[in-house]
C-alpha cells in the first residue's frame, strides 16, 4: 500500500504488527510532523501543533524520510481495562508492521482515531 489514506480529510497511515499484544496497531498522523530531522528543509515548525495541516508532506522529497510524526499506538481493545492506547512520535515504516487500511482496524481502534481527529 503506497501513499496516505484520508480519514475526515486528514492523511494517516495504519500499521498492524501482527502477533504483538500491547502495541499491535499504530496510526501515524502524516500531517502532524513532530520533528523534521537535521537534513529536512527548515520551515520554522519543528514540534507538533494541533491541526497542523490537512496536507501530508510530499514524501517524494528525500529529506522528509527522516521526519517523525505524531502517532496513536493501540492494542486491539484500547478501551478495555487491560487495553492500551498511547501517543508517541515515530517514523512511518515497516518496523511498525504491515500496512493496512483504516477499515481493517478493530471498531474500538477506529473510534479512538476518529475522536483524535475531531480534536
Amino acid at each position: 500500500m503506497n501513499g496516505d489514506e484520508f480519514i475526515k480529510g486528514q492523511p494517516i497511515r495504519v500499521y498492524d504488527k501482527e502477533g504483538a499484544r500491547i502495541n499491535r496497531y499504530t496510526v501515524v498522523y502524516m500531517n502532524r510532523p513532530y520533528s523534521r530531522g537535521s537534513s529536512a528543509p527548515h520551515t520554522g515548525q519543528t514540534a507538533y501543533t494541533p491541526r497542523f495541516s490537512s496536507q501530508a508532506h510530499n514524501h517524494r522529497n528525500e529529506p522528509y524520510d527522516t521526519c517523525t510524526y505524531s502517532a496513536l499506538v493501540m492494542s486491539a481493545a484500547p478501551y478495555h481495562s487491560k487495553g492500551f492506547c498511547q501517543h508517541e512520535q515515530t517514523q512511518p515504516g515497516i518496523h511498525l508492521g504491515k500496512r493496512i487500511t483504516f477499515k481493517l482496524l478493530p471498531n474500538d481502534c477506529q473510534q479512538a482515531v476518529l475522536r483524535e481527529l475531531e480534536e
